[in-house]
């Protein structure tokens, strides 16, 4: 926690595991970071959902498996020191990365990210809007809508 409280600002910069986590950090470091700031990478890995195929319930859970969770996880790792990283180090930016295992939906991920908003009191979070269609976004909802509407911090989005 140190490190976080020698830095100027925190810029809160939750990645997924796609593209659009590098379109984030360059934009960042092009547009808003400054000397001093520290990148604070916030990834959530959902965790699989247990499927029930029929009969008694309690004895029809398909369990887990739990080298498959160690593999998603171990998966985002790999990408986020691949793809995001290489982006942070040309810079030469302070930065932190934390991986979260959490049951998700959108709005539960958006809840994670407020909570670390405002836990590292950020002076920005910055997401970009993923086109999730206009049905899912009424049914499921939109991680970043939630957050924007939500965080104490200021929240840049990027479309």
């Amino acid at each position: 926690m140190g490190e976080l409280q020698q830095c100027k600002r925190v810029l809160l910069l939750p990645i997924d595991a796609s593209e659009d986590g590098g379109k984030i950090v360059t934009w960042t470091l092009e547009n808003l970071a400054r000397s001093g700031d520290l990148l604070y990478l916030l990834h959530v890995v959902p965790e699989r959902k247990f499927e029930v195929i029929g009969g008694d319930a309690a004895e029809t859970i398909v369990s887990e498996d739990e080298a498959a969770e160690i593999q998603v996880v171990e998966d985002a790792k790999d990408f986020i020191k691949t793809r995001i990283l290489s982006l942070i180090d040309q810079k030469q930016t302070p930065h932190k990365v934390e991986i979260v295992r959490f049951r998700t939906d959108a709005k539960s991920v958006g809840d994670v990210i407020v909570e670390r908003a405002a836990d590292l009191n950020a002076a920005a979070v910055v997401m970009k809007k993923h086109d999730i269609g206009a049905i899912r976004a009424f049914f499921v909802g939109s991680a970043t809508e939630h957050v924007a509407h939500l965080c104490k911090q200021p929240v840049v989005v990027l479309h």
